[in-house]
């Protein structure tokens, strides 16, 4: 949502925007370069679907195209004229092997991964500026969830700054919250040890540490903060086929506030808060809201 407007990607290749007051289309761009369709998954998508949102930074909109770096000529970041759709630049980023990765923006920059490109030319660089990234399989990559393996060499890790890191974090100017899995044997990726909730204190914070040690199969999909709760979704037993839980902590002592059993698997990074409302997310589509009216 920027202005007045509501933007969105799609897997058509095409970047749309609405008139948010009714819905009414202003534009739409095609971002792929060619308007080409393969069969994924039963149905017909470009061969270059726009990826990971739209990103409106001062006033100009930024998206992603493609599937992967070394597929179909590669990946395409693009910007745009928020008041027309007419395309700004397009480029290709250099010594990227890997899929496409939410995009974020600050200053006269916009950032990849490790990875940063000047929101006026698309001049590229390495990443100066220390915001939320990931390793190498990116922000959206949920890999590791079912395949630990995929953990090794730090290829799924999220960071910022020099906070300390996690399969997922949550962070705001007093507190770093993170969930870290168990520790995963690089020949075979089996799991050993516990895995970690934790709340790590800014310099300077009121809040206390905490750590909470969870069964090694813990699988934690969603994590989400306030200034005085800390929301956790996911599996915490060990048998893989129990259910979902939502958890609500004290983000002051780490203490379990509530507990709600979701009946749904859960896609990866479920949770949103908006409104008062927390928000959850389910592999089958729903859209839960949870909260008072």
């Amino acid at each position: 949502i920027a202005e007045q407007f509501c933007l969105f990607g799609s897997r058509d290749g095409w970047v749309y925007c609405l008139r948010s007051a009714d819905g009414q289309l202003v534009w739409k761009s095609r971002v792929a370069p060619q308007d080409k369709r393969i069969l994924v998954y039963g149905q017909l998508e470009s061969i270059w679907p726009v990826h990971g949102g739209i990103l409106v930074h001062n006033g100009q909109v930024f998206c992603l195209t493609g599937r992967h770096a070394g597929a179909d000529g590669g990946l395409l970041l693009h910007r745009l004229d928020l008041l027309t759709g007419k395309t700004v630049w397009s480029v290709e980023p250099k010594d990227f092997e890997n899929r496409p990765d939410v995009l974020n923006g600050e200053g006269d920059t916009v950032q990849m991964a490790g990875l940063e490109f000047d929101t006026l030319t698309g001049k590229q660089q390495k990443a100066k500026v220390k915001r939320l990234r990931s390793g190498s399989l990116g922000l959206l990559d949920d890999t590791w969830y079912k395949r630990p393996i995929a953990t090794r060499k730090n290829l799924q890790l999220w960071s910022v700054a020099d906070r300390p890191t996690g399969q997922l974090l949550s962070f705001n100017q007093q507190a770093t919250f993170g969930f870290r899995y168990a520790k995963v044997s690089g020949s075979n990726g089996d799991l050993s040890d516990d895995a970690e909730l934790f709340s790590s204190p800014m310099k300077g914070s009121t809040l206390s540490k905490w750590s909470h040690k969870l069964v090694t199969q813990a699988r934690v999909r969603g994590m989400v903060s306030t200034p005085q709760r800390l929301y956790v979704a996911g599996r915490f037993t060990a048998d893989q086929s129990g259910p979902n839980v939502l958890r609500c902590y004290s983000v002051a002592t780490g203490k379990v506030l509530q507990e709600l059993d979701i009946p749904h698997e859960l896609i990866h990074d479920c949770l949103a808060i908006a409104g008062e409302h927390l928000f959850l997310t389910t592999e089958s589509g729903l859209l839960i809201c949870i909260g008072s009216n």
